[in-house]
């Protein structure tokens, strides 16, 4: 690959220097010998002029022939017409034409005062030649080796460092492959975390409907309480699998969401009214305040999916007699839904991390979920161009934003 490009390289530096000089030689651009002879021969026509302007021609021609050894193949001849580009002429209108010797060349004799310079040109076009292929090539092989690592599941692998230095070009491939490095390893971390969490999540329901099939064997008499308690487990892993296919057809980059105009008061409205039942038990209260209408394009279901997961996740994360606020309105560039409640909050390191699928927090021991909520709501917002984001609200909770595109 290396003497390939070198090859390429010198051959397109050289065929070009060979192509200016077959241009010179055939426009005759002054090659050297040429420029000698018309300087010679106009030094020399001088000389004969003083001659023929004191003594007429005669003393010209005269002249001529005691000159005529020093200037071989140049030849002065009688000119009736006075019409030579190049003469010496008297008061009588006599003329002497001097003429140049015929040289009829091939091209390769013009080009032969180029030799030299051509042969250095050459040899420097090489060593130029030899350091463009360098620098292409370092940075090539660069990446190679690291996609041959990337290839055999080193996914820490970077290369943008080694490209600093050999120009903008190569510095944003080499962005650009870090970014598709960090990318799959996040994909491929995600996915380890998942299996990981998945497995522990449904470890806890089967371990228990397997020990309630056992109390059934020992005990038919408590029927009823342990089918209750079956039911209840059947369900929470029914809910999970739904959640996680979901959240699988979220991930999936080449999944089209399907889009029709509608009003986000739709949507929110019959939320609310759930929420508010969900939370009269404990005391809790739903308060809102916003728009009549909120026009916009996106899908009904999953943006019913991502607001009620965010405001049930604020729901249970409250303390009992508190109030949840609720706020959506039109900024004038976009919708924006924002969700306060006074529950325990997550540590401020934390807050990158919430929309992770199966996070805990140590804030939520003790409450009862999947921990796919707020993951499902993020990439639901996100595959609507929108974003959302979770901030601590002073004086204890948070405070959760949803930002969507008008209509």
């Amino acid at each position: 690959m290396y003497l390939r490009i070198f090859a390429v390289i010198w051959s397109a530096i050289l065929m070009t220097s060979l192509l200016f000089a077959a241009l010179i030689s055939l426009l005759d651009l002054g090659p050297p010998r040429d420029t000698q002879i018309l300087l010679e021969m106009e030094i020399l026509r001088s000389h004969l002029q003083a001659f023929a302007d004191t003594g007429g021609v005669d003393a010209a021609q005269s002249a001529w022939g005691q000159l005529q050894a020093a200037h071989p193949g140049i030849t002065v001849v009688p000119d009736p017409t006075c019409s030579a580009r190049v003469m010496v002429s008297d008061d009588m209108a006599r003329c002497l034409a001097l003429q140049a010797p015929t040289d009829p060349r091939s091209l390769l004799s013009r080009l032969e005062p180029m030799l030299m310079p051509l042969s250095i040109g050459a040899l420097i076009s090489a060593v130029l030649a030899a350091g463009l292929t360098r620098l292409l090539i370092r940075p090539l092989r660069r990446l190679g080796t690291a996609m041959g690592a990337l290839a055999r599941g080193s996914l820490q692998t970077r290369v943008s460092q080694d490209l600093v230095g050999l120009g903008s070009e190569m510095a944003q491939l080499g962005t650009a492959f870090d970014s598709a490095a960090a990318r799959l390893q996040d994909l491929a971390e995600n996915r380890r975390r998942l299996l990981h969490d998945l497995s522990h999540e449904l470890r806890s329901p089967l371990a228990r409907l397997g020990a309630a099939v056992g109390l059934l064997e020992k005990h038919p008499d408590r029927h009823g309480q342990m089918m209750a308690q079956m039911e209840t487990d059947i369900s929470r892993m029914d809910r999970m699998i739904s959640e996680l296919l979901t959240l699988s057809l979220l991930t999936n980059p080449e999944q089209q969401i399907e889009r029709k105009t509608l009003d986000l008061m739709d949507i929110l409205e019959p939320i609310l009214s759930d929420a508010s039942f969900e939370g009269e038990p404990r005391g809790i209260s739903v308060r809102f305040s916003g728009e009549d209408r909120l026009p916009m394009t996106g899908d009904a279901e999953l943006l019913h999916r991502a607001i009620e997961n965010t405001l049930r996740n604020a729901i249970a994360y409250s303390p009992n007699h508190s109030e949840v606020e609720v706020a959506a309105r039109d900024d004038g560039q976009a919708l924006r839904i924002e969700i306060r409640d006074r529950g325990p909050g997550v540590a401020p390191e934390e807050l990158s991390e919430m929309f992770s699928p199966f996070r805990r927090f140590a804030s939520s021991e003790g409450t009862k979920g999947s921990g796919l909520g707020l993951a499902i709501a993020q990439r639901a917002v996100t595959a609507h161009d929108g974003a959302i984001e979770a901030r601590l609200r002073d004086g204890g909770g948070l405070i959760l934003r949803l930002r969507l595109p008008k209509a």
